[in-house]
C-alpha cells in the first residue's frame, strides 16, 4: 500500500468523517471565490460521486484516514478497502455484496418478510425503521432490506401467488362451497368470502378467498354481481353450497345467481336469534340493563376496579377478575357478563357498600342503547336478594346456549352434529315443566322464536333436510329408531342417479378401486328404524387401526357387483360390528371410500358443507385488527392482500398423514338417538 505518512496506528477509529466543501476548496485560476449556492451545488455533485463506503472513513481530499494514517491520491479505492479490512467492525461496514435482486435468497427473504408483516399485523412502514434496518444489517449483511413502496408490491406478488394456487387447488378438488357476509367499518363496507373445499384425501380444508370494497347498496342483486365476479374462474360444477346468516339479501345470491347451489343459514347465528328471544321479556330486560351499568361503572372508575382488585386480593384470589361488559354483536356476551358478576357478587357488594355515596351518571347503555343524565348515588346499583336469584335462574337458562353455540364454532362441524345440537334444543323446549315458573316464561319466549326461525328446530328433522340425508352418510350414529326415515333415503337415491348421470371430475373417478367382493349374506337388510346395541354416549372406546381394517376388509365390496342399497346394508353392517366410535366421519371416509364408491359420492358431497358461518365472522375480527383507527385510510386492496396472507397457514395442510388414524387415540363419544 502507498502510504506518504503514518501516525499512530493503535489509536482508536472515530465515527465516518464528514466532508464538506469550503469556498477555499473550490477557488478556481482566477482567484474568484464561488458563490454561497456554488458551494452547496458542489457539495450535492461530490456527495453523489462518492459511491464508494471507504470515504466515509478517509477524508478524499487529504486521503487521511479516521485512524490518522495518509495515502497517496493514487491509491486505489481497493488498497483503501483491504486496509480498513484490518480495523475491527468496519470490514461489513464498508463493502457489502447483496443477494442479486432476483436471485432465490433475497426474495425468499422478501416472502418471508411479507409473512411476518402480514401475521402480525405490523405496518407496511415497519420496514422504514432505522432500527429494524440496522438490526437486518446486523442479522444477514446481504439482504438489501426494501422500502415500504416496494414492500407493498411485494406483498401483492405474494397475494396473487398465494390467490393462484387456492384456485389451482379448487379445480382439483372434490366439492367446495363458501361463507359469505357483509362487514362495515369507517363508514366503508366489506363483503367477505371464505372457501372451504374436500381435498383428494378426504380432508376438509379452509381459506380466505378474498375480501371486497362494497361500495354498492347492499341489495341481493348488488352482492349477487360482486360474489359471481369473484368466483368466475372457478368450476361452477363442484360449487355446491353456501352458507351465510339470515339475511334476505344474502340468501338471494344463490335464488339469483346459482340455483342448482344449496343454501345453508348460519345455525348458530339462528341460535343466537332464539337467545335474543328472552329480552323481550320486561323483567330479563329491566334485569340486564342494571346489570349493565355496574360492569360500566367498573369499567370507567378507577377507585371502584381498585377497591375490587384490593378485596380479591384480601381475599386470597390468586387472580383479579373484573366485571365484563356485553355486546350486542357479540355472541353469549350476555350470559359471560352475568357469570363474571355471580362469580364476583360478593367483592361487587363490597365495593358499592364502600363507595354508596359517590355520584353516578349513566353514560350511553352499550347493551340496550339508552342514554339518561341524570346523577344517581352507586348505592343505587345495588341489586337485591330477590334480582340476584332471578339473575342465577337466568344464568342456567342461557349456559345450554352459549355451550352449543361454542360446539358450533369449531372447524369439524358437519351438517350431522346439528342434528344432534337441535335434537338437544328440542328436548329443552318440550320439557318446561322441568323449570321454575321464570325460566318457563323465558324458554316460552325463545320457543316460539324457534318456529318463527326460517331455519326452524322442526324443519330440521324433515326427511328431506340436508342434515337428515348427512345423518344417514354418518357412521357416528347407531341408534337411530324414530329418527331416520325411508324417505330420506330415498332422496338420497335420487342425487345418486343425478351425481351418476353426470360425470364425476377426473380426480374424484380415479381414486376409486376394485376390492374382493362381499359374500352373499343370509341376514336381513339393515333396517333404518331398528334399534341397534350401542355404547353409552358417556364411554369412549378404544380402537385399534388393526382390529378396524379387519372388519373392514372382511366385507369388502365392489362397486359393479352391489347396488346402492345393499351397499348401505353393507356399511350399516360393519359399523355396527366395529363399534367404531369416529371423532371425524371425514377420516373413516378417507379408509372407506373404495369399499363404499357409491355412498362415497353423497358423503363428499354433505361432509364438505360447513353449517356456520364463524370462519367468515373470523375473518371480520382478523380484519378489525388491521384496519384500525390509525390506518382508517388503508387502500381496501392492499386490506385484503393483507388479510389475504395473514389467513393463509401455511404449507402444512397438505400433509397426507392427516388422514391417518392414531391407534391411541381416544375417540368421542358417537351420537345416540332414542324414540
Amino acid at each position: 500500500m502507498d502510504c506518504i505518512e503514518k501516525t499512530n496506528s493503535d489509536c482508536t477509529l472515530d465515527e465516518p468523517m464528514t466532508r464538506p466543501v469550503s469556498p477555499k476548496n473550490l477557488e478556481n485560476n482566477s482567484g474568484k471565490v464561488p458563490s454561497e449556492d456554488d458551494t452547496v451545488s458542489a457539495n450535492k455533485r461530490l456527495k453523489k460521486s462518492y459511491s464508494s463506503a471507504v470515504w466515509d472513513y478517509i477524508d478524499r481530499d487529504t486521503r487521511t484516514c479516521c485512524c490518522g494514517q495518509v495515502f497517496s491520491e493514487k491509491t486505489s479505492t481497493s488498497s483503501l478497502y483491504n486496509h480498513l479490512r484490518t480495523h475491527s467492525g468496519l470490514f461489513n461496514t464498508c463493502k457489502v455484496e447483496h443477494y442479486g435482486k432476483e436471485s432465490v435468497d433475497q426474495l425468499f427473504r422478501e416472502s418471508q418478510l411479507s409473512r411476518l408483516i402480514c401475521k402480525t399485523n405490523l405496518p407496511i412502514t415497519f420496514v422504514d425503521n432505522p432500527e429494524f434496518i440496522q438490526f437486518m444489517k446486523v442479522f444477514d449483511p446481504q439482504f438489501k432490506v426494501p422500502c415500504s413502496q416496494t414492500m407493498k408490491k411485494i406483498i401483492s406478488r405474494e397475494a396473487n401467488i398465494l390467490s393462484s394456487n387456492i384456485t389451482k387447488t379448487l379445480q382439483a378438488a372434490l366439492y367446495f362451497g363458501f361463507t359469505t357476509d357483509l362487514w362495515s367499518q369507517f363508514n366503508s363496507s366489506f363483503l367477505g368470502i371464505t372457501v372451504h373445499y374436500l381435498n383428494q384425501h378426504w380432508e376438509r380444508k379452509r381459506k380466505c378467498f378474498k375480501i371486497l370494497k362494497f361500495n354498492a347498496r347492499h341489495t341481493g342483486e348488488e352482492i349477487g354481481k360482486a360474489f359471481s365476479e369473484s368466483v368466475k374462474n372457478l368450476p361452477i360444477e363442484k360449487f355446491v353450497f353456501l352458507t351465510s346468516d339470515n339475511a334476505s339479501n344474502i340468501i338471494k345470491i344463490c335464488q339469483n345467481n346459482f340455483p342448482q347451489v344449496s343454501h345453508y343459514r348460519c345455525f348458530a347465528h339462528t341460535l343466537q336469534l332464539i337467545v335474543k328471544a328472552c329480552f323481550e321479556d320486561d323483567e330479563v330486560n329491566k334485569l340486564i340493563r342494571k346489570v349493565a351499568k355496574i360492569s360500566s361503572w367498573f369499567k370507567r372508575s378507577t377507585v371502584a376496579k381498585l377497591d375490587l382488585m384490593d378485596i380479591q386480593a384480601q381475599s386470597g384470589a390468586k387472580k383479579s377478575l373484573m366485571p365484563k361488559l356485553a355486546v350486542s354483536t357479540r355472541w353469549n356476551s350476555h350470559y359471560f357478563m352475568i357469570e363474571r358478576l355471580l362469580a364476583l357478587k360478593q367483592s361487587i357488594i363490597d365495593v358499592i357498600t364502600r363507595n354508596g355515596d359517590t355520584p353516578f351518571e349513566e353514560e350511553e347503555d352499550t347493551v340496550i342503547g339508552a342514554r339518561k343524565s341524570s346523577k344517581q348515588k352507586v348505592k343505587s346499583l345495588l341489586l337485591k336478594d330477590d334480582e340476584w336469584d332471578k339473575l342465577k335462574d337466568l344464568r342456567v337458562v342461557l349456559e345450554p346456549f352459549a355451550d352449543y353455540t361454542n360446539q358450533l364454532s369449531g372447524d369439524d362441524l358437519f351438517l350431522s352434529d346439528v342434528l344432534f345440537i337441535a335434537d338437544q334444543l328440542k328436548y329443552l323446549f318440550e320439557h318446561l315443566e322441568l323449570w321454575n315458573p321464570f325460566q318457563q316464561r323465558i324458554l316460552k319466549l325463545m320457543t316460539e322464536k324457534s318456529q318463527k326461525v326460517a331455519c326452524s328446530i322442526s324443519s330440521i328433522f324433515n326427511s328431506s333436510s340436508p342434515y337428515m340425508k348427512c345423518a344417514w352418510l354418518d357412521p357416528r350414529f347407531t341408534n337411530m329408531k324414530g329418527l331416520l326415515t325411508m324417505e330420506t333415503f330415498d332422496l338420497l337415491k335420487q342425487e345418486y342417479n343425478e351425481i351418476s348421470s353426470t360425470s364425476m371430475s377426473t380426480s374424484a373417478a380415479s381414486s376409486s378401486k376394485k376390492c374382493a367382493p362381499i359374500p352373499q349374506s343370509t341376514s336381513p337388510a339393515v333396517d333404518a328404524n331398528e334399534n341397534s346395541s350401542s355404547p353409552s354416549l358417556t364411554s369412549p372406546i378404544r380402537v385399534s387401526e388393526k382390529v378396524f381394517l379387519a372388519c373392514v376388509n372382511q366385507h369388502a365390496i365392489s362397486s359393479a357387483s352391489f347396488t346402492l342399497e345393499q351397499e348401505y346394508d353393507a356399511f350399516r353392517k360393519i359399523e355396527g360390528e366395529c363399534k367404531l366410535k369416529v371423532d371425524n366421519p371425514l377420516r373413516w371416509w378417507a379408509h372407506n371410500k373404495h369399499r363404499f364408491p357409491k355412498l362415497a359420492k353423497l358423503a363428499a358431497k354433505y361432509f364438505v358443507v360447513l353449517p356456520t358461518e364463524v370462519p367468515c365472522e373470523r375473518l371480520f375480527s382478523a380484519a378489525g385488527n388491521i384496519l384500525q383507527e390509525k390506518r382508517s385510510t388503508l387502500d381496501a386492496e392492499v386490506m385484503g392482500e393483507l388479510l389475504l396472507l395473514h389467513e393463509d397457514k401455511g404449507d402444512d395442510e397438505t400433509e397426507d398423514t392427516a388422514c391417518e388414524f392414531d391407534d391411541d387415540e381416544l375417540l368421542p363419544k358417537r351420537y345416540d338417538f332414542d324414540e
